[in-house]
């Protein structure tokens, strides 16, 4: 895995389906309560699969069966060490289109939120939210390039045990 890192960003390039699973592995290992994983890349990125491993690194019995909740918008995960709420929103047209049970799970605060196709509307996403924004591109081959940011999240801890990686 190779890297590029300033205080705010970090860019990977993980060349398995398996190194994108272990960097999700460590986002699930120091994510806290309230974090919104926006995940924005084309199909077939591995955004799920990233989502699998942050399931595993929360603690999710059963993360190998993580799948994207395309068509139910919306999987609850709740036996890992904080619930996460793994959203898709690429059906949707806009936030308003959005259940209940979406917009409530991101504005409690009391889980982790995976939101696959984020840059769909940002609006669905409150300004205030503790973000950790990934967008993932094809770099050739399976290899994956994986442009991670902060917003309103503190990410040295996380940056640090990815680049030791």
């Amino acid at each position: 895995m190779r890297f590029y890192a300033d205080k705010t960003s970090l860019t990977l390039t993980s060349p398995s389906v398996d190194a994108t699973i272990a960097i999700g592995d460590a986002i699930g290992r120091h994510a806290t309560k309230g974090l919104v994983v926006a995940l924005c890349g084309s199909l077939g990125m591995g955004k799920t699969h990233l989502t699998k491993g942050i399931a595993r690194g929360l603690g999710v019995a059963g993360w190998q069966r993580v799948h994207s909740p395309t068509f139910t918008l919306l999987t609850i995960h709740r036996d890992g060490r904080l619930p996460l709420y793994h959203m898709d929103f690429y059906r949707l047209e806009s936030a308003s289109q959005m259940p209940p049970e979406m917009i409530e799970a991101i504005e409690s605060g009391e889980g982790v939120c995976v939101i696959e196709w984020a840059d769909r509307f940002a609006r669905g996403i409150p300004e205030n939210a503790a973000r950790l924004n990934v967008l993932i591109e094809d770099s050739g081959g399976d290899n994956r390039r994986l442009a991670l940011s902060g917003a309103g999240y503190d990410t040295a801890a996380l940056f640090a045990t990815l680049r030791a990686k």
